[in-house]
């Protein structure tokens, strides 16, 4: 498992991008169907959240984070988790 913080979220395409805690540069892609295995709704996503995930490839070879879930339930969130 991964840390790190949610740095860019675009909420009406529903993507974003984390900055890895140990690794830096580059971000980690994430999409909004990430946070839903942790039943997260995507419209209460905001950036600056400190997240618990996996790092998996995708077909064209880069990689995206999966399996996301909060470190800290409520951290500037819009309404609940």
């Amino acid at each position: 498992m991964a840390t790190g913080t949610l740095k860019r979220w675009n909420i009406e395409r529903g993507f974003g991008f984390i900055e890895d805690d140990a690794k830096g540069p580059p971000d980690i892609f994430v999409h909004a169907i990430a946070f839903k295995s942790a039943g997260i709704n995507p419209d209460t996503i905001v950036e600056g959240l400190r997240l618990i995930y996996e790092v998996e490839p995708t077909r064209d070879g880069r990689t995206r984070a999966c399996d996301v879930r909060l470190v800290e339930m409520g951290l500037k969130a819009k309404g609940k988790l």
